[in-house]
């Protein structure tokens, strides 16, 4: 079974100018940002792997395209779109925070157990064939 997209190593998205341009690696020109619409950081990661990751399927590029040419065509709908987006919380970024949060927690109990508290002067019982 094929993979669903296209997998393009970094020697490929550098030459191809996907997300930096070659005569001062900045977004110029690129293909990034002349694609790049989005009113929101989460919506800008997905359009970053769709580019990186391209379809293989005609009638997947098909669907997305007319799913595009959709929003395209309709400016009121691109307009409350675009404003109820930059309003949602980033739950992706939220979600890597805990993730990060929760690996990381900090303890407030030692490392390592406390050794027993010891009574001053008292020799260690030395251990009989009767003890267990």
């Amino acid at each position: 079974m094929q993979a669903r997209s296209l997998v393009l190593d970094s020697k490929a998205i550098d030459n191809l100018e996907l997300f930096a341009n070659s005569s001062d690696h900045g977004a110029d020109g690129t293909l990034f940002k002349v694609l790049d619409k989005t009113a929101s950081p989460f919506g800008k990661r997905l359009l970053r792997r769709w580019v990186c990751a391209p379809l293989r399927a005609v009638d997947e590029i098909s669907e997305r395209q007319d799913a595009v040419g959709a929003l395209m065509g309709d400016a009121e709908l691109q307009k409350a779109l675009g404003a109820a987006l930059r309003k949602v919380t980033d739950l992706e970024r939220l979600e890597q925070r805990e993730r990060r949060r929760a690996h990381v927690a900090p303890t407030l109990s030692p490392p390592h157990p406390a050794p027993p508290p010891s009574s001053a002067g008292a020799r260690p019982r030395a251990a009989s064939r009767a003890d267990p």
